[in-house]
């Protein structure tokens, strides 16, 4: 079968080659996600985080995870160029801690109880779980790099419900009545 690239399939099926990105993002904020913090540490020794919902699960065999960046984040580099990852998943009342590190301040880590990982990336203390990781692939798509890491180290606190983000802001999870 003989393989075409995206700009011919919309061309023959007449498509229109633009979504509205207002609308993508209302439409994609429909899907709720967990919330999480990714880290690493720079070439300086300094520990860099931010706050994802980007975070998902590729494989078990080997167990991968990806997560996406815009693409003209200033800590673009240090996640392209770091050797360990972690990743803290956050847990119901951790949306504070989530706003933070998703803003630009000066030190994201003042004030936050953190402790290197195995590999030596820094894991936010009381997050519901850690996964730590090598780095395993990336690659550009549209205005954002998609960073896929190998899980070498995992880790769950037990009985803690997640933090959840549902169109724009944070949510708690609620068990149906009768589940």
């Amino acid at each position: 079968m003989k393989g075409c690239d995206l700009q011919d399939a919309m061309d023959r099926m007449s498509v229109p080659t633009r979504v509205d990105e207002a609308l993508m993002r209302r439409v994609c904020g429909n899907y709720a996600t967990g919330v999480a913090i990714v880290s690493t540490m720079s070439a300086t020794d300094q520990p860099v985080a931010l706050t994802v919902n980007s975070f998902s699960s590729v494989s078990l065999d080997p167990p991968l995870i990806l997560w996406s960046l815009r693409s003209t984040s200033p800590s673009r580099r240090h996640f392209e160029e770091g050797k360990a990852f972690a990743i803290s998943i956050l847990g119901e009342g951790q949306n504070e801690l989530a706003m933070r590190f998703a803003r630009a301040v000066p030190d994201k880590f003042d004030g936050v109880t953190r402790r290197p990982g195995l590999l030596g990336a820094p894991l936010i203390e009381g997050s519901i779980a850690h996964l730590e990781c090598l780095r395993y692939h990336h690659l550009e798509a549209g205005d954002h790099i998609i960073f896929i890491w190998h899980v070498v180290e995992a880790r769950q606190a037990p009985d803690r419900a997640p933090l959840t983000y549902y169109e724009g802001r944070f949510h708690r999870i609620a068990p149906l009545p009768g589940a």
